[in-house]
């Protein structure tokens, strides 16, 4: 239950940031450990039944829809360099 609240806290954390727009994001899958990135500013972020986010990945620029991802604001130059652009 605490993990629960935690990870609703850190999505609304990570919601709040990015009203202040140029935000990258790191988001890691906890199920496959695979990690994604994005700066997406039209992310879709959910808390409804299901808890999913959707997203365009910074790599390959296809949606991606994962539950509950660990996200983590990241600077735009960690996000370049991971996503060579």
């Amino acid at each position: 239950m605490i993990r629960k609240l935690l990870r609703v806290f850190i999505l609304l954390a990570a919601v709040a940031f990015s009203a202040g727009g140029g935000c990258a994001y790191r988001l890691t899958d906890p199920a496959t450990g695979r990690v994604f990135y994005t700066t997406d500013e039209s992310t879709r972020w959910s808390l409804g039944p299901g808890e999913k986010v959707r997203f365009i990945d910074g790599r390959t620029g296809r949606t991606v829809v994962l539950d509950w991802p660990t996200i983590e604001v990241i600077s735009r130059s960690e996000f370049e360099e991971a996503t060579g652009r």
